[in-house]
């Protein structure tokens, strides 16, 4: 999925149980990575509330920087969410919340499988683990 360049801001979130990584790309590039916990309070009951807060107080920060940068209105165009503590209807939520693309990242997923590796391979969620080791290796 991130095989084809993007113009504009793009945003990788690692979820975890109580922290939340976040890469940001433009046009393409790395641009940085922040590591944040996730946002809790008593008005926010759901994990995925506090997770969704979170991403959405991160993606507006870097929207804002980049439009001092280009001195033109910048949204963000994709995000990519991975990790442990992922729900289900979160993309769903994500997107509806912030009018974004967005994906659940799964490193493997486009890897053909022989049928006697079948067992030996991860299961989607465990896949996540090597999101950053491929992505080192295919940017060589």
């Amino acid at each position: 999925m991130l095989q084809n360049k993007v113009d504009g801001l793009i945003a990788l979130f690692k979820i975890g149980v109580s922290r939340l990584e976040s890469t940001f790309l433009w046009n393409g590039n790395y641009y940085s990575s922040h590591y944040d916990r996730i946002l809790s309070g008593p008005k926010i009951a759901s994990f995925n509330e506090r997770l969704l807060n979170s991403i959405k107080s991160k993606v507006k920060q870097m929207e804002n920087l980049f439009e001092q940068f280009t001195q033109e209105q910048v949204n963000l165009k994709k995000v990519f969410i991975y990790g442990d503590n992922i729900e289900d209807n979160f993309l769903k939520l994500l997107q509806n919340n912030m009018s974004v693309i967005a994906f659940r990242l799964n490193p493997l997923q486009n890897i053909e499988k022989s049928s006697n590796l079948q067992n030996a391979l991860p299961s989607t969620g465990e896949s996540t683990q090597y999101v950053e080791p491929i992505g080192v290796v295919l940017d060589q």
